[in-house]
This record gives C-alpha cells, structure tokens and sequence, in this order.
C-alpha cells in the first residue's frame, strides 16, 4: 500500500494521505458535511486542510464537474485500498493509525536506521524518535518475552 512514500517527505506523504482521504470518503459518504460528520472531524479542521492541499495543487471534485479525472501523482490506489480498512474511524483514529503504520513501513524500507529517516523524511531526529518510539518499545517487550520463554 505504502510504496507511493518511499523517497518523500513526510509532509508530502501526510498530503498525499490526507488527500486520498477526503476523496475516499467523498467517494463513499458522500461530500462536505457528511464527510465532515462521518469523521467527527471540526468544519474548521476541513476546510484548512482543502485550502492548504487545494494551494499545494490537489485539485477537488465537485458536484458541477462531471468528468473530473484525478491526477494519478495525487490519488494513489494503494490508499484507496488501505483507506477502505479505515473506513470507520474517526478524523484523529485514521490519522493515528496511518502515521503508525507508514512509519513502521518506512522504518523497515530504510534499513531501521533513524538518521537517515530523518534526512529522507526531512523530520527532526527527535521527531523521528517519538513517532519510532511505539514499534522501538514493542519490539523491545516482545524480546523480553521471548527471552523469559526460550529454554
């Protein structure tokens, strides 16, 4: 699903992904206030997040534009896919959960190593640290737990 981010900025990725998402769910709940309902998410939160994607050039579509065509670098069928098992989570759930799972995918892609996560995510390193830190820590109690378990 994730292959679209490798070599990306995490700001460009978190605007691919939130993109995908108001399409997904214009596609499927519905435009404006029913999307805005269905993701719990405040009226404010969405139309910052239309103009600051609409100025970036994600273009929308709208009930007037009949033959609308995404632009393929914009709407990625693997978050399409990925977005149809998030379907029911709220504004802050879906965004929790993709960063998660992103960050996992990008941490193995580029070898577990957080510097140059960093430099390729063009995150600070102790930003790299915090959204790293959940799978660091997962990781570290299931070796616990295999240790205590191996004889």
């Amino acid at each position: 699903h994730f292959e679209f981010a490798l070599g990306k900025k995490w700001r460009e990725i978190m605007d691919l992904f939130h993109y995908n998402l108001v399409i997904f769910h214009f596609n499927h709940t519905g435009r404006g206030r029913g999307l805005i309902a269905h993701l719990d998410m405040p009226v404010t939160t969405f139309y910052s997040l239309k103009d600051r994607l609409s100025k970036r050039g994600f273009k929308f579509p709208w009930k007037r534009d009949k033959n609308f065509e995404f632009n393929p670098d914009h709407y990625q069928d693997g978050l399409q896919n990925y977005l149809q098992f998030q379907a029911d989570k709220t504004w802050k759930e879906v965004n929790k959960t993709f960063e998660k799972d992103m960050m996992e995918f990008l941490y193995a892609s580029y070898g577990y190593k957080k510097t140059r996560l960093s430099e390729i995510l063009d995150l600070s390193y102790p930003m790299v640290i915090a959204k790293t830190k959940a799978r660091s820590e997962e990781r570290r109690v299931g070796k616990e737990c295999r240790s205590r378990w191996s004889p």
